[in-house]
């Protein structure tokens, strides 16, 4: 269990590459239209976030939207693929003379808490250039979510019990109305973790239901297995897998992997258990010499919970 698990990934990657030339030599294929010589190479930046969790007080998101060629002012057309009712959506980027980015604000009014909306734009005509190679798209797909985090428990003891023996104290929070929460500073890492229960019988109103399968949603990637047992790897913002070094341990962890299944991981919310969460991971750190398999285990009581 190391890093060359990336090798299953690349290995996959080179098939799809060559099932995509033997598609592309087929008869009947056909080249798309060569974009206009004077497009402006208009994009949406992928720094936009595809999900904004607004306050109740928020009337509106920005996003960025750049360009590749910008030494003159320029009003782009921006085309509605789809919107729910509560977005007013401009119709034109501006673009200032020189400038390469420009702010794109969608309002929004009578937004409804804890449903989430959607909106879908392009930018049209001969704008936008889909063979330039840039940071982003000409296509945007945004959710708003208007709720509340609120804070479900309150110091919850992190414990690396096996292997480095490192304990970290973290708040986790809750998605009010959603089967959504997070955990501040997960392990350690710095970053917060987000994550859902995986259980058919999740009810955000009954708090002895959250209960179940620990599954990440962001900070993660799915790993590719040989066997039956699947599990999933901590990652950085670029996607590597995360290095950091938890407070009190004798080594840097280069590489997390956490077992899936309510057997090998699992949480429970309501402080009636002990352990309340589980991890049964494999680890790498940076010597070698504490590489393996590290079960992680949280704790917290009924009193540390703080029922919403």
């Amino acid at each position: 269990m190391n890093h060359n698990m990336k090798t299953y990934l690349y290995a996959s990657l080179a098939l799809l590459g060559l099932t995509l030339s033997s598609c592309k030599g087929s008869e009947g294929y056909e080249p798309g239209p060569e974009p206009a010589s004077d497009s402006i190479e208009a994009y949406f930046l992928s720094s936009n976030p595809a999900e904004y969790i607004l306050g109740t007080d928020a009337t509106s998101i920005t996003l960025e939207v750049g360009r590749m060629k910008s030494d003159f002012a320029a009003s782009v057309p921006v085309t509605v693929e789809f919107q729910d009712a509560s977005f007013e959506i401009p119709a034109t980027v501006e673009f200032a003379a020189g400038e390469a980015t420009a702010e794109f604000t969608v309002n929004f009014r009578d937004m409804p808490t804890k449903v989430e909306q959607q909106f879908i734009v392009r930018i049209a005509g001969d704008n936008a250039n889909p063979y330039a190679i840039h940071d982003g798209s000409e296509l945007y797909s945004g959710k708003v979510l208007v709720s509340e985090w609120k804070k479900v428990v309150s110091g919850a003891l992190f414990w690396f019990s096996t292997i480095l023996q490192a304990q970290v104290t973290s708040d986790i929070y809750w998605l009010d109305g959603f089967n959504r929460f997070r955990i501040e500073n997960f392990l350690g890492t710095g970053f917060d973790l987000s994550y859902s229960i995986n259980n058919s019988e999740f009810d955000p109103e009954d708090i002895s239901t959250w209960t179940g399968e620990f599954s990440p949603l962001d900070h993660y990637a799915e790993e590719a297995t040989d066997d039956d047992y699947k599990y999933w790897s901590l990652r950085d913002a670029s996607g590597n897998y995360f290095e950091w070094t938890p407070d009190g341990a004798p080594d840097a962890v280069t590489g997390l992997f956490v077992y899936r299944t309510d057997y090998y991981s699992a949480i429970t919310m309501d402080g009636s258990t002990s352990p309340d969460a589980y991890f049964t991971t494999y680890m790498n750190t940076a010597s070698g010499k504490y590489d393996g398999w590290e079960y992680i285990y949280a704790y917290w009581t009924e009193a540390d919970v703080i029922k919403p």
